[in-house]
C-alpha cells in the first residue's frame, strides 16, 4: 500500500515526503496572520490496481483575528449612544424604544405629579413657570438567535443626556 498527500494551498499547510518504506510525510502549519484560511488535504492510497481520493478540509484559523462584539459591549455601545435632544420643552415626547445595535429600549419613570410615562411617550404635566425636572431609567436589552436576552441593566439618565426638562 502506497499513500501520497497534496496540499492545495502550501503556504499555510505545506506537505512533503521525507521518505524511507514507512512514507513518512512532514507537514508543517503556517498561521495566516489575520484571516482564516481554508486548506484541502488531498491524501491517495493505492494498493495494487486499487487507489481511492479522500480529501479533507481543514481551516486553519489566523493568528490574530477580530473578535465579534460581545453583546455586554453592543448593549454598552446602545447606552452610550442614547441621548434625547434638548428640545423637550413640548408636553409630549416619543422616547426611542431601539438602540443603535438593535436593542429593544425600556423605559421607568421615578414616580412624579409632573409627569406620565405610557410605553415610550412621556407626556409632561406644566405647573405655572416652574421647572420640572424629571427622572427616566433605560433598560436595553439585545436579543440574539443564539442567545438569551442580555441586559446591561437599568441606568438613570441624567441632564447630560438632554433629559432636564423646563
Amino acid at each position: 500500500m502506497t499513500c501520497g498527500w497534496e496540499s492545495d494551498n502550501s503556504d499555510v499547510i505545506d506537505v512533503w515526503f521525507m521518505g524511507g518504506e514507512a512514507q513518512v510525510f512532514v507537514v508543517s502549519i503556517h498561521r495566516p496572520d489575520t484571516v482564516d484560511a481554508s486548506v484541502t488535504l488531498t491524501a491517495t492510497l493505492s494498493y495494487g490496481t486499487e487507489t481511492r481520493i479522500v480529501t479533507f478540509v481543514v481551516l486553519v484559523r489566523a493568528e490574530h483575528t477580530q473578535t465579534d462584539p460581545t453583546t455586554a459591549e453592543l448593549l454598552a455601545e446602545d447606552l452610550q449612544a442614547l441621548t434625547l435632544d434638548a428640545m423637550v420643552e413640548l408636553s409630549t415626547v416619543e422616547l426611542p424604544t431601539s438602540g443603535l445595535n438593535g436593542s429593544t429600549i425600556t423605559w421607568e419613570l421615578q414616580t412624579t405629579d409632573s409627569a406620565d410615562l405610557v410605553d415610550n411617550t412621556l407626556t409632561l404635566h406644566y405647573i405655572g413657570s416652574t421647572d420640572i425636572i424629571v427622572l427616566l431609567a433605560t433598560l436595553p436589552t439585545l436579543f440574539d438567535d443564539r442567545n438569551p436576552p442580555q441586559s446591561s441593566g437599568p441606568r438613570r439618565l441624567s441632564q447630560g443626556d438632554g433629559l432636564l426638562f423646563l
